[in-house]
């Protein structure tokens, strides 16, 4: 191992161990869909309905493994292409990882000694990503009312992903996407929405993922059109 290699790793497992533990906020359920339908809510004005592009940056914590790690990261999200530009960064600056993420395919750009270190990291990004921002039930033709939300569910590429809308604004309240692959589950909750040239976004975002064993908390620090 170099003496630069050595050092990243030393300088990541510091932050990992001096950080305190996450405390996860309870998810719901998921449930099964009832019997009653409702009609689908306008969502025309909801980032995820839009086909525009978007440069997001986000502050977050990482939780892997019992380890816990601060995060930034600088998204470019094309909702048209369904493709995501990333760069993430150390809460000390350091950058850890750049790559392009598909629905179905990843481009690592950029991977430093230190990503590499944790195990399963570059590849839990990837699939997180892939489930927060690019997973919808495009196709779903029923909407059900489970638990006060308007509830649509879709399978798509091995994955069945099961969206929870409020009735009356639209915002994209849960998602949960579960693999018929055995690959990794996912929970997510999207709270606090907030709105920028016109478009609702959600101002924090918790996922939960591997029976738990994988967290992630995001807040959207800025929003722009690039």
């Amino acid at each position: 191992m170099t003496a630069a290699r050595f050092f990243m790793f030393l300088l990541l497992s510091l932050t990992l161990n001096a950080c305190s533990p996450v405390v996860r906020p309870a998810l719901d359920a998921p449930q099964k869909a009832g019997e009653q339908q409702c009609a689908l809510p306008d969502t025309a004005n909801q980032w995820f309905a839009s086909s525009q592009t978007w440069q997001m940056e986000h502050s977050g914590v990482l939780q892997l493994g019992g380890k816990v790690l601060p995060l930034t990261g600088v998204m470019r999200l094309n909702l048209r292409e369904k493709e995501i530009l990333i760069s993430i960064m150390s809460g000390f600056g350091l950058k850890l990882l750049a790559m392009k993420v598909r629905p179905e395919t990843q481009e690592i750009l950029y991977a430093s000694p230190a990503a590499d270190a944790i195990p399963h990291f570059i590849q839990h990004c990837a699939d997180t990503l892939r489930a927060l921002f690019l997973r919808f039930p495009d196709q779903a033709e029923t909407c059900r009312n489970v638990g006060g939300l308007c509830v649509l569910e879709e399978r798509i590429a091995g994955n069945v992903i099961r969206v929870g809308l409020d009735p009356q604004s639209g915002f994209l309240r849960q998602k949960t996407v579960a693999s018929v692959r055995g690959t990794g589950d996912w929970t997510i909750r999207y709270d606090s929405p907030t709105v920028f040239q016109r478009t609702v976004f959600p101002k924090t975002v918790f996922c939960n993922a591997e029976k738990g064993e994988y967290s992630l908390n995001l807040e959207l620090q800025q929003v722009e059109r690039p």
